[in-house]
């Protein structure tokens, strides 16, 4: 699992940078079960989302910089990421319904997750809006929950990359619908890493 301590999203056409804590990984649960195949596929699914985030990064940059179409062909290369990430999680979400031993394997992990605990150790507040949906759709629809708004939440990013990608070079492109892919994945980002924190053992 790649120990990622900060990750910095630059919203450069705005001039502004959003620090985000990410501890773990992206949407990781291989510290949470015994499943090689399912450790493996949400590392799969983790490392595509990764990649991509940077890839909208650098294409940003190129894009200030002026090199425009370099931007484009390098932008529109993270729909494919965003697109396996999404994959990924879904093939996870049907090897846990598959396999009643998993489920149960990975619903007792979290059933067992002292979340106040976990959010103090994080460096958030228990109530933190998030970290409260996060915990709610642990105990309420167990790992398939947090699975499914993963893939959920790389499927959108791959059509908003679509989106402004595509308009790069043309009258249509608009460096806010830019600032706003950044912004959404900069949260995106945190939801991950809390995420592998809660499948992370104390």
């Amino acid at each position: 699992m790649r120990k990622l301590k900060c990750i910095l999203i630059g919203i450069l056409s705005l001039g502004v940078v959003i620090p985000v804590p990410v501890l773990g990984s992206w949407v990781q649960a291989d510290r949470a079960t015994s499943d090689i195949e399912l450790r493996r596929i949400t590392n799969d699914g983790s490392m595509a989302f990764l990649q991509a985030a940077i890839n909208v990064q650098q294409s940003i940059r190129l894009l200030d910089s002026g090199k425009i179409m370099e931007a484009k062909s390098n932008g529109l290369g993270t729909i494919g990421d965003f697109k396996m990430a999404s994959g990924k999680f879904a093939e996870a979400i049907d090897r846990v319904k598959k396999s009643p031993n998993l489920q149960k394997e990975l619903n007792d992990f979290l059933s067992k997750v002292k979340y106040p605990e976990k959010a103090t150790q994080l460096g958030i507040p228990p109530s933190s809006p998030l970290w409260v949906t996060l915990e709610r759709i642990a105990k309420e629809q167990g790992a398939i929950g947090l699975f499914g708004e993963a893939a959920n939440r790389a499927r959108s990013k791959s059509d908003l990359a679509a989106s402004f990608f595509g308009k790069v070079g043309t009258e249509k492109h608009s460096s806010i619908e830019g600032a706003k892919l950044l912004v959404q994945i900069g949260a995106d980002l945190v939801f991950g890493g809390y995420v592998s924190a809660i499948f992370t053992k104390e």
